[in-house]
Order: structure tokens, then sequence, then C-alpha cells
């Protein structure tokens, strides 16, 4: 019991002050951003605006303002992950887990996901 004691004691401030201890950083997406949205299969359609908080603890909200009704959004809660350029985002409504690629370039976000690309700004 005490070896135990003594470990922790011994480990306990070099784990608190980051010698030794692996931290993950968090991912690159996390942050509020922004964009507009054309749908290539719709060319008539005003572009939507499309705004993403990602969270740390790999949540997010996504929010779709349509653009012929600014009024009335469509608010998505995930959960998310990344992998490489891999974004993972895993809903419990019709859409499934969605796999798209990213990008990220400064303060540009692109989403890449079928025939759709969604270019965001950090805010």
């Amino acid at each position: 019991m005490k070896i135990v004691k003594v470990g922790l004691i011994v480990l306990l401030p070099i784990c608190l002050f980051g010698a030794g201890c692996p931290v993950t950083p968090p991912s690159p997406l996390v942050g509020s951003w922004e964009g507009t949205r054309r749908s290539p299969s719709f060319p008539l359609v005003p572009d939507e605006t499309v705004k993403a908080t990602f969270n740390a603890d790999g949540t997010a909200t996504l929010l779709q303002f349509p653009g012929v009704n600014a009024g009335s959004a469509a608010t998505l809660l995930v959960n998310y992950s990344t992998s490489g350029n891999q974004l993972t985002i895993v809903t419990t409504s019709l859409f499934g887990t969605v796999v798209d690629t990213f990008s990220i370039s400064g303060n540009t976000l692109t989403v890449t996901g079928g025939s759709d690309t969604v270019t965001l700004t950090k805010q």
C-alpha cells in the first residue's frame, strides 16, 4: 500500500505539469464556423447559410438556413470525430453516419461530401 501511495505522490506532479503525460491536442475543427452552401443539384435555389460549432468533447451543432426562407433553420446536434482528413459525423436522425473529407487552411474550413462542397470561415 505504501508503494502505491509513493508512486502516486511521485507521478501526480509530473502529470500535472505535463512532463511525461500524453496530451491530446484539441481538434483543429474546435470553434465556430460560418459560410454558404450552394447545392449543385438545385442551382436555381439561393445559397444557404451554414453555421457549425465544433466542441472539444466531440459534439457539434450544425445549423442550416435555407436561402428561400431565412427565418427557418434546420438544427442538428451531432457527434463527430476526425482521422487524418476524414470527418465523421454521427447523428441519431435519418442521416445516420456521414463521412466527408475536410481541410483547413488558415481560417478556412472546406468540407466535401459527394458532389457538395461547403466552405466555412472561422468566427
